[in-house]
Formats: structure tokens, sequence, C-alpha cells
């Protein structure tokens, strides 16, 4: 039965999603480019921990929408109902989370504005938040054609942001003015396409309620797999500088473009995950090990790509971002511990097994947060790097053991 699931469909989902994040990636990189040039490493550092932050709350401020979505569609619920539930959880927790990052912005980020902050707030615990739910409808039926043209639209308008930011003055605080109107153009044109294809949604407070138990269990685990790969940025600019969130945000932003491709076959997999798992661990684990081979050797590609590459980092940023070559060198191997784990991970989603999923999450959370508290005074975005490869080995091997001992 399983190999009746890697058909047709699944070769094409996956082709509209790497046509979407290919075409993203051709937008992001002369981007990013350009906005590490224009802001420098201490504005772009500011950015960066910013974002790193909301990119850190943003799973509570959704409540495990995105999965459930899926989920909920995938078991025969309307569309209409299944978005209307999340969108009403959305619009219920984003405020609320929104005042928590307000409120950390005076412990973790001092050096930020509050226009910055709240900007960065907004698009990411609201907006962005509208466009992910849309997204998340459009894998479960398949439609990923449609997240490939949001994710080009998306692109293009901000390379057309940046160019623009040059005009009106380069600052961390008016980027992220101008990131906020873009995820405000592109939450309203998603939620817009998908009122005209399933109506107006509907939901109800029982439908919520039922969600909140499962969605913070989503929501701790999405939260602390950001909180790897982005709690990092928030601590370099608050235990050490600005500027050393910067020197090392840049290549972390290459490794995640350099992901893109294989975030698309993922995606385009998730739903699958939950239709073998209904058969049991056994079945999900199966369709891992599956596609484990490409994961793993796409991983191993471009891992090796971004390490013989990162001397040319200067060349393209600017001398200020030197160190970053160093940097690039030290973590351009997290793409290849992701594409060994994170078929197990979405396996034990898959059979059911969330709430274990978000515990080991957690636990790699409280190391990766132990780790850069210790390390980050005495050695800077150096001791980041090294906390964020330690945390990674460790959730290799504590989900590869625990998807097989079940």
């Amino acid at each position: 039965m399983l190999k009746n699931w890697l058909h047709r469909p699944i070769t094409r989902n996956t082709a509209w999603m790497l046509l979407g994040y290919t075409a993203k990636l051709a937008f992001q990189l002369p981007t990013f480019v350009l906005l590490a040039q224009l802001l420098g490493p201490e504005e772009f550092g500011i950015f960066s921990a910013c974002l790193a932050l909301g990119t850190l709350l943003s799973p509570f401020a959704e409540l495990g929408g995105y999965s459930l979505l899926i989920r909920d569609t995938v078991a025969g619920m309307p569309a209409r109902q299944a978005l209307g539930n999340s969108l009403l959880t959305s619009a219920i927790a984003g405020p609320v989370v929104l005042a928590i990052m307000l409120l950390l912005k005076l412990i973790l980020l001092p050096q930020a504005t509050w226009t910055t902050v709240g900007a960065i707030g907004v698009a990411q615990l609201i907006a962005s938040r509208a466009w992910v739910l849309v997204q998340g409808i459009n894998v479960a039926y398949g439609l990923l054609g449609r997240n490939a043209a949001l994710e080009i639209l998306n692109g293009l308008i901000s390379l057309i942001f940046v160019l623009l930011l040059h005009s009106i003055g380069a600052s961390a605080q008016n980027w992220a003015l101008l990131f906020l109107t873009n995820s405000l153009l592109i939450g309203f044109l998603s939620q817009f396409w998908a009122f005209r294809t399933w109506g107006l949604p509907v939901a109800s407070l029982s439908g919520v309620r039922k969600r909140i138990a499962l969605g913070l269990q989503f929501s701790v685990g999405v939260a602390a797999q950001s909180a790897y790969t982005e709690l990092d940025k928030a601590i370099l600019a608050r235990l050490a500088s600005a500027e050393a969130a910067g020197i090392y945000s840049a290549p972390y932003r290459l490794i995640n473009v350099a992901y893109l491709p294989l975030n698309a076959l993922l995606a385009a997999m998730y739903p699958y995950f939950f239709q073998a798992g209904g058969l049991g661990l056994r079945h999900s684990r199966a369709l891992a090990l599956r596609i484990l081979p490409f994961t793993a050797a796409y991983g191993l590609v471009v891992a090796t790509a971004l390490y013989l590459i990162s001397p040319l980092l200067p060349h393209f940023l600017g001398e200020s971002f030197r160190q970053s070559a160093d940097a690039l060198r030290w973590i351009a191997w997290i793409p290849l511990l992701q594409g060994l784990y994170w078929p197990f991970a979405d396996a034990l989603t898959g059979a059911g097994f969330q709430k274990t999923r978000a515990l080991i999450q957690g636990g790699a959370l409280f190391l990766n947060a132990t780790l850069n508290i210790w390390w980050i005074p005495g050695h800077g975005w150096l001791g980041a790097a090294w906390a964020g490869l330690v945390t990674h080995v460790g959730l290799l091997m504590a989900l590869g053991i625990l998807s097989r001992s079940r």
C-alpha cells in the first residue's frame, strides 16, 4: 500500500513546491545580498534578532493550525470549516502572543525600537499566520501550484521592497515596516483566494476548544524546532552584540535558502505521513525510510557546497561580513543533519505521536538555550555555532532511536 502513495501526485506536488521554492530562491538571494549590504552587520543583526523572536513565538499564535488543517481535511472535514476553526484560533491567540513579544523586547532586544519589534510582531504573528493556514489547506487538497504562485509573488515583492529601502533610508526599522507591508499583502491575497475557492470560512467555539490542547503540543514542537535554529540570534544580540548577531545571521540565511528544495519534498509528503500513520508508526516510519536517501543526499550536497563557497561570502556581502565566512564553515553541516532526522520527526507526527515529538524538541530547546547562554558570552557567534551543531546531533539520535523503538 505504501508503494501506491509514492505515485504521480507526489511527483507533481513536489514539482510545484520546487518551482515555488526555486523562484523564491531566485528572489531571496539578491534580496538577502542587497539587504545585508544596505543594513550592515549591526542593523542587519537587530532585524534578524527581532525576526528570530517573532519566529520563535509564531507557532503559539497559530496553535498547530497548519498541521491540524491537514489532519482535519484528510479525515474528511470540509475545507471552509477546517480553515475557519484555525483562523478563529489564530485570531484569539495572535494578539496575546504579540503582547508577550512586546514584553520580551524589554529583556532581549533593548537596542531595537518599538516600531521595529511591533512591525515584525504583527507580520509574523498575525499576517503571516493567515498565509500559512492557506498554505496548509492547499497542501491538504494537493493544490501546491497555488503555494508556488504565492511564493513567487512574495519573493518578487521582497526584492522590490529592498530596492525601495535604498531610497527611503536603510535601517532595521524601515525594513521592518516594508516587511510588514509585504506580509499583509500576501496574507490578504492568500485568504481572498481561499475564500473564492471554498467560500467564507465557518467556525465554532467548541471546535476551537477541542483544538487547544493538541494545538499546544504542535506549538511546543514547532516553537522548539524554531528555537534551536533562531534562539541563538536573539541571545547573541543580548549577550554579545547586534553586530555579532548580524555576522552569524547572514550565513544562516543562506542555509535557510539552500534548504528550500528539501522543504518542497517534505511539504508534499506531509499529508501522506498522516495516511501512513493511520496504520501505525511502523508504516509512517517505512515511508520516512523511503525518502531518507533523497533527503540525506540533498543535505550532504548542500552542506559540502556551502562549506566550499564560504570564502566568497565577504565578496558579496562586504568586508564587514568577513567573519561570516568562518561562521558558514561551522554551520554548513546543519542541512545534512536536518535531512537525516526530519523524515523521522514527520513519521512520529503522522502516527499520532506529536506529544512525543514535542517532548524531544522541547528537550532540544532546553539543551540549545543552555549551551548558548553558556558559550556565547565567552565565544560569541562561535559559541552559537557549537550549540547549534550539538543540538542537531542530539535531535538526530533521539528521533532516530525513538521512531525505531516504538
